[in-house]
């Protein structure tokens, strides 16, 4: 799908269901909270944030999940 034909409900409904697919999130809609809920959704749809967001991401994510080792682990490596 052409960027021109993307909406923000849309890429929400996507990264909600598929965390990946922000991938294809045209990055001038990739905000802080549709960022979040990506990689809430799957973790390694960190590789998809934009770095002005990704630091912010990244501490909320360990801060949301501090019982989930798995997401943890994910950033921490991610991170270094």
């Amino acid at each position: 799908m052409l960027d021109k034909h993307k909406t923000q409900e849309m890429c929400l409904t996507a990264v909600e269901e598929y965390g990946r697919t922000l991938k294809y999130v045209p990055d001038e809609m990739k905000t802080l909270e549709l960022c979040l809920i990506a990689v809430k959704n799957d973790h390694t749809a960190l590789k998809y944030v934009p770095e002005a967001l990704k630091k912010d991401c990244m501490r909320l994510v360990q801060f949301w999940d501090v019982d989930n080792s798995r997401s943890e682990k994910y950033v921490q490596i991610y991170w270094k």
